[in-house]
Formats: C-alpha cells, sequence, structure tokens
C-alpha cells in the first residue's frame, strides 16, 4: 500500500514568504506609504517569517502550525491588497477631468404666459420641438457666452437643414425682453444663466414663464495637467466651489460656497478664505468689470478663481467643485465631526432642527443644514460663511488623522459622481506621505471677508441693480498680507 504524501508546514511557510515580498512590493510602490513604512514592514515581516520558520520546521506534521501559516499568508495578503485598492480608489478621486460641458437651451414662451399676454402674441400656441419653430426668430445676445450660443445655432441649423432668422441682442436682459414682448420667438442661452436671471424680481419666474424645446451640449477639452511624482512642499491654494444644484455638474454655473484654502504642507499651515456669495469683485471675462462673485462661475469655474485670484492677489488654480450633499456624504463616511457651536439657532424650515450652542456633534445631514442656514442666523450670509469654514476645518482635523486612513475608500465613494476637480493625487499622496512620516499638527488659520451690503450694477447683468455686498477694502488686505506670508514659510497667528 502506497504512503500517502503529507505536505509539510514547510511548503506553507513559503506561500508566507511570497506574500511577504509582494507586500513589501505594494508598500515601495504605493505613493503615499512612506519607504521608511517599507523597511519597518520588512523587519517586522521578517521577524514573523523566521519565528513561522523555526515553528515550522520543529512540527513539520503540526496541522495548527499549517494553519499559522495559512493565517499569516491570509493577513498578509489583505493588507496589501488593501493598499493596492485605497491607492486604486485614489487615484480615481483625483482624476483631472478633461472636458468641460456647456449646456446651451432653446426656450420658448409657454402657452399660458402667451394666453395671459395676449397683447404681445398674435398666436398663443407654443410648439414643443426646434421643427415648429424653423421658420421662427431666434434670440442670441451679445453676453459672455455667446461662442455657446453660436455653437448651438450652428448646431440647430444642421439638423433642421436650413438658415435660421437670427435677432441679435444687444445684452442678455435686452434678449430676454425681447421673448417676453414677441419681439423674437426663440431665446438661445446657456443653461447656467437661469440661476442669474432668476435672482432678479422682472425674470423672477422664468422657469415657470418658459419651457425647453432643445438642448446643445458643447464639449470642450481641458489641458492635461502633469502629475508630480516626488514630495510636493510648495504652498498651493485650492478652491472649493460649493452650490445647491440638483443632477449632473458641470463647471459653468453659479457657486454658493466660495471657499479657498491656502497651504503650505512644508510649515503645516493652511489659511481658510470664504467670501459671501454676492461679493462685489472684478470678473475677468467680462473685462474686469464689477460683478457678483457667485456671477462669475457662469463664465467657468477658471474665470471664478482668477477673479478671487485678482481680489486676493495671489494665483489660484486648483478646484473641487461639489454639491451641498458632498459634504453630508462626506462627513457620513468619516462617521461624523464635532464643532463648536457659537450661537443656538434653529434650521428655519425645520425649528425641530436645532443647534445648541457650544460643542456639538453633526451627523451628514445636520452639518448639510449647519452649512445652509442662514435666516436665522445674527449675521445671516457672514454667519452661513463662518458655518461652512467650521465644518470644513472639522473635516480637514479628522480627515488628518492617522486612524482615518482605513476609511479612505469609503469617503471617496460615499462622493462618486458628486465632484468635479483638477486636483492631482501626486500632491495629495505627498501630503500623505510627509503627513505620515511627521504627523504634523497642522496650524489652521480662518478669515470671513465680510462688508457692507448695497446695490450695484453688475457686469454679467446689464439693465438693473442687484444687491451685492462691497467686500470690506482694509480686511481684504490683511488677508493678503497673511497669504504671502505662508508662501514665504513665516509662521503665522489667526488675526
Amino acid at each position: 500500500m502506497k504512503t500517502k504524501k503529507v505536505i509539510s508546514a514547510k511548503a506553507f511557510w513559503i506561500i508566507a514568504l511570497l506574500a511577504s515580498i509582494a507586500l513589501v512590493a505594494v508598500l515601495l510602490l504605493v505613493d503615499f506609504i512612506p519607504n521608511i513604512y517599507a523597511l519597518y514592514a520588512s523587519a517586522l515581516l521578517t521577524i514573523g517569517l523566521c519565528i513561522l520558520f523555526i515553528l515550522s520546521a520543529k512540527f513539520p506534521k503540526s496541522i495548527w502550525m499549517k494553519g499559522l501559516n495559512i493565517l499569516f499568508s491570509i493577513a498578509v495578503g489583505i493588507s496589501g491588497m488593501f493598499l493596492t485598492r485605497t491607492e486604486q480608489v485614489a487615484e480615481e478621486f483625483f482624476k483631472v477631468n478633461m472636458i468641460d460641458k456647456h449646456i446651451v437651451n432653446a426656450y420658448v414662451m409657454n402657452e399660458e404666459y402667451k394666453k395671459a399676454h395676449s397683447e404681445y402674441f398674435s398666436d398663443v400656441s407654443s410648439g414643443s420641438d426646434l421643427e415648429s419653430y424653423k421658420d421662427k426668430v431666434f434670440i442670441i445676445s451679445d453676453s459672455f457666452d455667446r461662442d455657446d450660443q453660436e455653437y448651438a445655432l450652428r448646431s440647430i441649423e444642421e439638423s433642421l437643414g436650413t438658415t435660421l432668422t437670427v435677432k441679435e441682442a444687444e445684452n442678455t436682459y435686452d434678449a430676454l425682453k425681447a421673448l417676453y414682448t414677441g419681439e423674437g420667438d426663440v431665446l438661445i442661452m446657456t443653461r447656467a444663466y437661469e440661476s442669474l436671471i432668476t435672482e432678479t424680481e422682472e425674470f423672477r419666474e422664468f422657469k415657470q414663464d418658459v419651457k425647453e424645446i432643445h438642448t446643445v451640449e458643447r464639449l470642450l477639452a481641458i489641458n492635461e495637467v502633469e502629475v508630480k511624482k516626488e514630495i510636493n512642499i510648495e504652498p498651493f491654494a485650492l478652491f472649493f466651489a460649493g452650490n445647491d444644484q440638483e443632477g449632473e455638474l458641470i463647471l459653468n454655473g453659479r457657486t454658493d460656497v466660495n471657499l479657498v484654502v491656502f497651504v503650505n504642507p512644508k510649515t503645516g499651515q493652511l489659511i481658510q478664505v470664504s467670501l459671501p456669495r454676492d461679493s462685489y469683485i472684478p470678473n475677468p471675462a467680462l473685462g474686469g468689470g464689477r460683478d457678483k462673485l457667485t456671477h462669475l462661475g457662469v463664465s467657468g469655474i477658471e474665470n471664478t478663481m482668477n477673479g478671487i485670484g485678482e481680489f486676493l492677489d495671489t494665483e489660484i488654480n486648483k478646484y473641487i467643485l461639489v454639491n451641498f450633499t458632498t459634504f453630508r456624504n462626506i462627513v457620513d463616511a468619516l462617521g461624523g465631526i464635532e464643532v463648536d457651536n457659537p450661537y443656538a439657532f434653529a434650521f428655519w424650515d425645520n425649528q425641530a432642527m436645532r443647534f445648541e450652542e457650544g460643542r456639538i456633534k453633526l451627523d451628514g445631514m445636520q452639518a448639510l443644514l449647519f452649512c445652509r442656514e442662514r435666516k436665522t442666523l445674527p449675521n445671516g450670509d457672514f454667519g452661513r460663511n463662518m458655518h461652512q469654514q467650521m465644518v470644513m476645518q472639522a473635516i480637514i482635523e479628522k480627515a488628518c488623522s492617522p486612524e482615518m486612513i482605513p476609511t479612505f475608500g469609503k469617503v471617496v465613494e460615499s462622493v462618486k459622481n458628486e465632484y468635479l476637480t483638477n486636483l492631482e493625487y501626486g500632491i495629495i499622496s505627498d501630503i500623505i506621505e510627509k503627513q505620515l512620516l511627521e504627523n504634523t499638527e497642522w496650524n489652521i488659520i480662518s478669515y470671513k471677508i465680510e462688508g457692507g451690503t448695497g446695490y450695484a450694477y453688475c457686469a454679467s447683468y446689464a439693465g438693473q441693480e442687484l444687491s451685492v455686498v462691497f467686500p470690506d477694502e482694509n480686511y481684504a488686505q490683511i488677508v493678503r498680507e497673511e497669504i504671502k506670508k505662508l508662501y514665504n514659510d513665516e509662521i503665522l497667528e489667526q488675526r
């Protein structure tokens, strides 16, 4: 009778050895893990393997020894797969946007409006497709989205196989008046402009008065940014832009949250600067004419960064654009955050949602409402800016703690498809690597540029004065000086 061959415990030890070699290779290849960690891991793995080898040699046929080798191999293998997957998720998250999408709509007045204002319209019927309007008058305006309008017109002409009759208005206000009074039949306008014109009293009901009969998407390529591989210790600015729009995020649209974070990884210092959405600052896309900050985004997020950069006398070229709901998902993924609330208040639309004075813990929904409330606050929009900074600081502090590294993948998954960014993964991996090496306690400084409220004409919307915030220039100059200090590696204190 043949004797059944028994696999020795040494064979399972070899599997543990191969798994250990693979883990060390992963540690060396993963960008955010310092090489010194791979050295530490190698030392620990070597000790563990030596012990297992001695025991395997002493008890070659022992079932529990074989099991111990298998468990060691599984633990090491899972660690390697976790690190590999974490880096893959991070690279996906910080994938630079390569396409900028502009959405242009064709608007017509609906039948209800035409019937109510028959003095302007001889025909109160309202078709629902382009074919019904191919012999009508199309309205465009001389405004910042002129390229988008002309692109849409060419697209429509190609689809209809005809040349359209076009009425050119001097500005968007005149174009809207032409549509509302029947001087033209179809308004061609970038969708991002909707939220701008509905701020005005005259066209507040625009979305109820009209209907969309056609949409054109214009896709524009964005230049790719080269990712740096060496540890990045140079200061940089990151613009956090937020809005409460539903559906797909696009890079040209109003921003209700405008928060710039200036980071110096070398000194472990960070300045966050928030500006009210109605701040009256230069609009670079319109020749530097003064405009509401939130309107700058209608010309694209780069225009907003350029405008804020001009106002703060610094360069801003990196961004993360999110929905308000993204904050909720991030906070939940982090397991909640804590903030020091300076005063008690309740959410205006839900008095049961009350925030007490003092140290409070917020889940995702509470953090979202904490950031959005302004009507019941002593300082209105200025108070809301302060709350947004408090939540951002709490997120940064918790996300930078070493114990949060295992949850990184969960955080990324929680905001999937709810953000746009051009921030390179190389910068983030370098900061994480430096954080793991030095365990930096970040010095976070916060500034809110406030000012007086009033009315003024805005470059993006001629014909009517709009409510704006005139920034406090003296305070803004202090902020500019502090930013320069941060870039010069000086140690900062809250002013």
